[in-house]
């Protein structure tokens, strides 16, 4: 549902440029490490520059310290290109709570201004 939300806000529905870390994906088609961490989804905006890090999250896997490590991580990599986007996509009932965390780690790293968006629009 991430890759799909972001083919269709960012390619025109082409999810072509799109890298997916899945069962499917081998070294060519997986998205790059990113300071130790490896995004669920990751593509680059070749026609307006910047990329787009996504990364789907359960209720548990939200209020952790590897969360709070990744989306700094991901924050700092989006904030090289100010058309960068980083996606956090949640099940809608944990909207909340990942909107609280994300602007959480953006205080903490100085990395307010980073364009983030919290996608709730995952099923339970």
């Amino acid at each position: 549902m991430l890759q799909d939300w972001v083919a269709a806000a960012y390619f025109s529905g082409d999810s072509g440029p799109i890298l997916v870390d899945s069962g499917d994906s081998n070294r060519h088609s997986k998205p790059p490490t990113i300071c130790g961490f490896v995004p669920d989804l990751y593509a680059r905006r070749d026609l307006v520059g910047g990329i787009i890090i996504g990364e789907a999250k359960t209720p548990s896997d939200l209020e952790n310290y590897h969360t709070r490590a990744q989306l700094a991580a991901f924050l700092g990599k989006c904030a090289e290109d100010a058309s960068s986007v980083l996606v956090v996509a949640t099940p809608w009932h944990s909207e909340r709570i990942a909107k609280a965390v994300l602007r959480h780690v953006q205080r903490h790293t100085d990395l307010d201004d980073v364009n983030a968006i919290v996608l709730e629009q995952l099923g339970a």
